[in-house]
């Protein structure tokens, strides 16, 4: 899969392949921040494109029926690039909300996502559905049985209430998961300093911080009489895979509790991620993210992700709350 980028701040023109791996590497100021935003920018928006784009065809389908049927194959079959190139397309106008920069900035930019070949949709299975508030009746089910191009829908009538909201967008969801998510994976950013977000959790509470300011700009009668401004005012100030690092750090004493199916899968990655960093982080509850150095429980060191280098540790971006200074 090729990514492509063209007058998006530093980079005039730029192709990467993406792979299982990939790395991208240069000397400081060269754009490597431009290319890595701008993908993750897609990879996190994608979805809610792919929904903007289909969302009328969906409509046409469902119908007024409580029983529709989508053929995926006379959609897609041979036209993913076409739909990227789409995708790309209105990728392009989300680029200063990614950034968090003027549109006047990204006016020429251009992005372009290609694959070499189709993965064959039609193999594998598909089921989901949606169930009422008491978690006990079926609204409404999405399903694709395997080698099948048919997407069927099946609707309880009272769930034809919800046809132009929630139910188009599940309908969106199947069809991202099933003809798209193979070329396009869950994005997931970190801080180039390991903890690096960490530090700066309680200073970069974006979203409370946010709101507070926001509702002291607005008077009561002008938040009642249009709630909607209150998103308009919240408008992000910091970039977007910034935004998202942070919030995962604001989440992550209730993340931490949760296994992950990789490590479930090869619980031996842990120890070899341990080896490269030569300890653990570990989560204390209330205070955030703290590196350990290996041997360091028998005098409690505990270092806080700060820029200077612990003298129990060689982690530069550690400082030991117990080494002397």
């Amino acid at each position: 899969m090729e990514f492509e980028l063209k007058k998006v701040g530093l980079i005039d023109e730029a192709k990467i392949e993406i792979s299982e791996l990939t790395i991208i590497r240069g000397e400081n100021n060269t754009g490597k921040t431009y290319v890595t935003y701008a993908l993750y920018g897609f990879l996190r928006s994608w979805r809610q494109i792919l929904f903007i784009e289909l969302r009328t065809k969906i409509s046409e389908a469902l119908a007024e029926s409580t029983s529709s049927q989508i053929n995926l194959q006379s959609i897609f079959n041979g036209q993913v690039n076409k739909y990227l190139d789409r995708f790309t397309k209105r990728y392009v106008r989300r680029l200063p909300e990614v950034f968090a920069s003027s549109p006047e900035f990204f006016s020429e930019a251009e992005v372009k996502m290609t694959i070499p070949a189709e993965i064959d949709f039609l193999r594998n299975n598909y089921h989901q559905s949606i169930k009422d508030t008491t978690g006990t009746k079926t609204l409404a089910t999405v399903r694709k049985a395997k080698d099948s191009s048919i997407l069927e829908v099946l609707m309880a009538d009272q769930a034809l209430e919800m046809t132009r909201y929630g139910l188009i967008d599940f309908v969106s969801y199947a069809i991202a998961d099933i003809v798209f998510s193979p070329y396009l994976p869950n994005a997931f950013i970190a801080s180039s300093e390991r903890t690096g977000a960490a530090i700066f959790r309680k200073d970069l509470d974006f979203a409370r911080t946010r709101m507070v300011e926001a509702i002291g700009r607005l008077d009561s009668k002008d938040f009642r009489k249009n709630p909607f401004r209150l998103l308009e005012q919240m408008a992000a100030g910091y970039p977007m895979p910034v935004q998202d690092n942070v919030d995962f750090i604001r989440q992550i004493e209730d993340i931490e509790k949760q296994v992950s199916p990789l490590i479930e899968a090869h619980p031996k990655v842990l120890d070899a991620f341990e080896a490269v960093i030569g300890g653990t982080y570990k989560v204390v509850k209330g205070k955030g993210l703290y590196y350990q150095p290996k041997g360091a429980a028998s005098h409690g060191c505990l270092c806080r992700s700060h820029p200077v280098r612990c003298v129990h540790c060689s982690i530069l971006v550690s400082i030991c709350a117990a080494a002397p200074r």
